[in-house]
């Protein structure tokens, strides 16, 4: 759909709650796609991987760059994050969870590209979603509805594999939406296997050692 050459402009794919980085690894390192992977536990590459890695030498592009953080305003709002919102080449998420709506909230709000398989709805972590008909979004088929309500032009299509596989994407850039804001506060965005220490962690590097408010 989206295209190789696409991909790789700009600050390339932004993988948000990218699991163990597999995907990350498969674009950047498998397809030369430049990836920043934004995920909050600490992710190391497996031992194949690794290997892999070591056989292409110094001709690709390497590891794929790992941002220990949530997508969250307090991201948006720093440098680095705010670049990588308005330069990604693409926003992704595969399975990303509680993170699934932010993806496209940020993806519409700075105008880029995105694609996001959604799996698990949580409920009652987002009671305030409903569907166009007034429906509540309990279901993940209701949940894709409710994402391709979000704006004209989104997509859908499928993966070719088992299990969760609806693909929801909007293909080509389109003019940012700033008075758009993100779809859950950051305390509501907490992967459930991340731990609360790993949390902590994840924001002391990002506030410079501080513990946030």
């Amino acid at each position: 759909i989206f295209g190789t050459e696409a991909l790789r402009g700009g600050a390339g794919v932004l993988d948000v709650a990218g699991g163990g980085g597999h995907l990350a690894f498969e674009l950047q390192c498998r397809n030369g796609v430049r990836t920043t992977l934004l995920e909050p536990r600490e992710v190391r590459l497996a031992s194949r991987q690794r290997r892999w890695l070591r056989k292409q030498g110094e001709g690709g592009l390497g590891p794929y760059r790992h941002i220990r953080d949530l997508l969250d305003e307090r991201f948006e709002e720093s440098d680095e994050g705010a670049r990588l919102l308005r330069e990604a080449a693409c926003v992704v998420g595969l399975h990303a969870d509680e993170a699934t709506e932010l993806i496209v909230d940020a993806a519409l709000k700075y105008g880029r590209p995105f694609a996001v398989v959604p799996c698990c709805v949580f409920p009652r972590l987002f009671p305030q979603r409903r569907l166009a008909s007034g429906g509540a979004v309990r279901t993940t088929a209701a949940l894709c509805d409710y994402l391709l309500q979000k704006a004209p032009g989104l997509e859908a299509g499928f993966l070719p594999v088992a299990g969760r596989n609806k693909v929801i994407f909007r293909r080509a850039a389109a003019p940012p939406q700033p008075e758009r804001t993100l779809a859950a506060p950051a305390v509501a965005y907490i992967p459930q296997s991340v731990s609360r220490a790993e949390l902590r962690h994840a924001v002391q590097e990002h506030t410079g050692g501080k513990d946030g408010e």
